[in-house]
């Protein structure tokens, strides 16, 4: 397992020699740049951006952890308080994916294996934020929750083949994106 070459001399220069670039920022994030400017300042220049996208990622397995051992059916209703439990660590994840990348510019560490990581913990928590809005709506094991699952994560995964075609990753059209959707479900949980 250790020694399988994974990937080939051809992709390894690739990824050595990646650039991030970003498509248009949604309304939104253009909304939330002075306020994420302000929190990769309360970050301590020592702090890894990889931890810091760490970080951001248990925050939304807690989100959906919570659920997990009490109702695999997605059926049941929960407190309040684990609802809005879920809306403040969405809340957190997305500020610290947005900061994680402001934090390694700011420190010098931007890499490509950094954005890597970054985007591999993205793919995962769309597996974990399917699990909030399921079980909000007590849609079980249905249908609906494997288009919705099915969706999301066929969203992401294109967004991500277009950026490998086109050297351009956008997170949003018509000036709607990734943020409007997590503030939209922030508001949701907390309604």
């Amino acid at each position: 397992m250790f020694r399988y070459k994974y990937l080939s001399e051809k992709a390894l220069l690739g990824l050595k020699n990646y650039k991030y670039k970003s498509g248009e920022y949604s309304t939104m994030d253009k909304v939330m740049t002075p306020f994420w400017n302000k929190a990769v300042e309360v970050l301590p220049m020592w702090m890894a951006p990889n931890l810091v996208t760490l970080i951001g990622f248990i925050a939304i397995v807690l989100a959906a952890c919570q659920y997990l051992p009490y109702d695999l059916s997605l059926t049941k209703s929960f407190e309040p308080w684990c609802y809005a439990f879920s809306a403040l660590s969405i809340f957190i994840y997305q500020t610290l994916d947005a900061i994680d990348g402001k934090q390694a510019r700011r420190t010098g560490t931007s890499s490509p294996l950094g954005q890597l990581f970054d985007h591999g913990l993205d793919a995962w928590s769309t597996v974990f934020t399917v699990y909030s809005p399921m079980q909000i709506l007590r849609a079980g094991t249905t249908v609906p929750f494997f288009i919705y699952s099915v969706g999301l994560m066929s969203g992401f995964y294109t967004a991500n083949w277009e950026e490998y075609h086109t050297e351009v990753l956008r997170t949003s059209i018509n000036g709607v994106g990734l943020t409007e959707c997590q503030l939209a479900l922030m508001g949701v949980l907390l309604f």
